[in-house]
């Protein structure tokens, strides 16, 4: 139990690391977006290679982001049948919906890790106008799938294990405002 507390530390600390990068980089998003649009609409002249830095800068921020949005639960989750569940089985489906979920995370790893081995073989160019390789992104790409696999496999271990505080599942919805049909 202290080895996987331990592992479950690291693991929180990476993705929080990555989590605040990723912040950073939407705001840098942000800011070459806004600087384009100002040379375009008054300068009428575009930020030279505005498109390619948001493309590569949108690798970092979905990648180093997901980490933390699967540790905290703030995926996308339909509710539909899993809040009509008795808590157990909620639980147990929820486990198991992780379990399939990191299962996926290791053969979209194993698939990356191929596709970021031939981008730095060939030496292939990425970017149309900066000509920016894609290799690092490809790499950091699949850092954040190993990221991604490993707050899976945490959850699953959480689960499974019953930790109370860690397998709660916020009720975002009254079943009995919607049999009487108000959303309040």
């Amino acid at each position: 139990m202290k080895a996987f507390d331990r592992f479950d530390k690291i693991v929180n600390r990476i993705s929080d690391v990555l989590m605040k990068g990723s912040a950073a980089t939407m705001f840098f998003i942000a800011a070459v977006s806004f600087a384009d649009m100002i040379g375009r609409y008054i300068f009428l002249k575009a930020l030279t290679g505005a498109q390619d830095l948001v493309e590569v800068a949108m690798c970092v921020f979905v990648y180093a982001g997901l980490g933390m949005a699967i540790r905290q639960r703030k995926i996308i989750m339909v509710p539909v049948i899993i809040d009509l569940m008795k808590k157990r089985g909620r639980e147990f489906t929820v486990a198991i919906g992780n379990l399939i979920c990191f299962v996926m995370a290791i053969v979209i790893i194993s698939q990356l890790y191929e596709s970021t081995l031939s981008k730095f073989e060939k030496l292939l160019v990425g970017t149309a106008v900066l000509k920016i390789p894609n290799a690092p992104f490809y790499m950091f790409a699949t850092f954040g799938f190993i990221i991604i696999a490993l707050e899976l496999l945490i959850l699953v271990i959480k689960d499974f294990r019953g930790s109370k505080e860690e397998t709660q599942i916020e009720e975002t919805v009254d079943h009995s405002d919607i049999v009487e049909g108000r959303w309040d």
